[in-house]
Order: structure tokens, then C-alpha cells, then sequence
């Protein structure tokens, strides 16, 4: 019977152990089960204020009709609201030709508006050496002069243009920060010399203003409430979906707004984003 009590002694502890590891496995299962419960959830969260940012977008589409006269929505500095399942929907409406387009621009007014909103110097700088390079680029792209240095890369014998605002971001010294706060002043979209100075922000028409652009009054074209007065029918649309204790949902989008011929509106989307402007 002696013999025996050794290997009774050897196997308690190895059974403890034993159910110590189990003990140990099934804890992490847990925690790795809750963790990726948590994530499904919020993931499903996000897509889900997505989804009614998206469906913001589309509302104010739809109240660009201007068959609803005085209940029509036109582009507006200010953000209107509306609720949906929960969430509070904030959507400002803004006209592309309220703003300088970086390809067809007046390059002094660029300069004015870059002091206007206090772009930090050497950022300034960059950005209107840039533009500035990729017009002379463009004016010689024919000829075999060679590419003016400090230019954005192009492809041979092409004519640049900038596509996105976010193509600002990959310019060497370009902060994203300063894209986004450039965001209501600049597109790529309106293909005009100038911008519309009534659809135009504080800071634009300032910048309009200081170079002889614009009168120092300006009659202003943005709508807050009833009717589309004015409007070129390419917009920038924000909207930005929230709810109490869930991720907000955000999307961006520039369109191209025009009436159905059985009536309603249709749109054709030129560029978009979701998420933060600077992701």
C-alpha cells in the first residue's frame, strides 16, 4: 500500500494544475469573446450612423426640388436639422461656385483667402508654389521645355489637374488639418475664374473684397430657409448622423442636383468621404 502514496502525492498537483490551465483558458475565452462582441457591435454602430448619414444625404437632395417653393432647400451657411430613427441628422448645403476652384482659380485671390484664414506661412507658400507650378506646367505641356521644378508629378505630355482637395494631403508640407480648414472656400469642381462672391463664405468674399474682385457689399445668395433663389446645381453636402452613447456616422459628398422628368430629383455624385475629414 506504501508504494502507492508517492504517486498519489504526484497527482493531486498535476490535477490542480491541470484545472488551473482550464480555469485560465476558459477566462480568455471569455474576455476574447466579449472583446469581439464589443467590436461586432460597434462596428455595426458605425455602419449603421452611416447609414443615416447616407439617408440624410439623400433628404436633402430631395428637398432641392424647387417645385416646394418656399419649403425647398438651397445652398446655406447654416445647418439645418431633422430626425430619423434616433438620430439627429445636421446637414449644411453648400454651392460649389461659392468657391475657388484650384484648377481655374485667380491665384491672387488663393493668395488673399490663404491670409485671410491665417494659413500658417510656409504652408501658404507651398500650396501657391504648387498650384502655381502646375499651371505653368500645363501652359508648356506641349513643348519640350522641361517640367518646372516644385510641380506636382504629372505624366509626360499630360495636363495636371488636381483631382480632390485630399490630393492637397499628399503635397510635401501640406498639413491635412489645413485641407480641412480650406474645405468651404476651395474645390475642383466649378471650373470658374472667379467664385460666386453671394454664394461665397465670410472669408472668401473678404478675400474677393481685398483684391478687387468683388464690391464690399455683396448681396448675399445662400438660403437659409425657402427656395432656391440661387444655385448652380453642384453642391457639397455634409451630414453628420448622431445618437447618444453610439459612434456619429459622417459623409461628405459633392454632386451634381437636377430634376427627374417625372418629377423629383436625381443626383450624380462627383467625390465623397465617410469618417473624419482627416482620415
Amino acid at each position: 500500500m506504501n508504494m502507492h502514496r508517492p504517486s498519489r502525492a504526484f497527482a493531486l498537483p498535476l490535477v490542480l494544475w491541470l484545472i488551473a490551465v482550464l480555469m485560465t483558458l476558459i477566462v480568455v475565452l471569455a474576455y476574447a469573446a466579449r472583446i469581439g462582441h464589443i467590436e461586432s457591435r460597434t462596428q455595426f454602430d458605425r455602419v449603421e450612423a452611416e447609414s443615416a448619414a447616407r439617408a440624410g444625404i439623400t433628404y436633402a437632395v430631395a428637398r432641392m426640388d424647387s417645385s416646394l417653393g418656399t419649403d425647398a432647400w438651397g445652398p446655406s451657411l447654416q445647418r439645418r436639422s431633422l430626425e430619423l430613427e434616433g438620430y439627429r441628422i445636421d446637414i449644411t448645403i453648400r454651392d460649389e461656385s461659392g468657391k475657388l476652384d484650384l484648377n481655374s482659380g485667380d491665384i491672387e485671390v488663393l493668395r488673399a483667402l490663404l491670409q485671410v484664414r491665417q494659413i500658417p506661412a510656409d504652408q501658404a507658400s507651398r500650396l501657391l508654389a504648387g498650384v502655381t507650378a502646375m499651371r505653368q506646367n500645363n501652359a508648356r505641356f506641349a513643348s519640350p521645355l522641361p517640367p518646372v521644378p516644385g510641380a506636382p508629378p504629372a505624366a509626360s505630355g499630360r495636363e495636371q489637374r488636381i483631382a480632390t482637395l485630399s490630393t492637397l494631403r499628399q503635397w510635401p508640407g501640406i498639413a491635412a488639418s489645413t485641407v480641412a480648414g480650406l474645405r468651404d472656400d476651395l474645390t475642383v469642381h466649378s471650373g470658374l475664374p472667379l467664385p460666386d462672391a453671394r454664394l461665397a463664405s465670410a472669408a472668401m468674399r473678404q478675400a474677393l473684397v481685398e483684391t478687387g474682385r468683388a464690391p464690399a457689399r455683396v448681396e448675399d445668395g445662400t438660403q437659409e430657409s425657402g427656395g432656391m433663389e440661387f444655385g448652380s446645381g453642384t453642391f457639397a453636402i455634409e451630414s453628420v448622423a448622431t445618437r447618444p452613447g453610439r459612434p456619429a456616422g459622417r459623409i461628405y459628398v459633392v454632386l451634381r442636383a437636377f430634376p427627374r422628368s417625372g418629377g423629383g430629383m436625381a443626383s450624380t455624385w462627383l467625390a465623397w468621404e465617410h469618417g473624419r475629414w482627416t482620415q
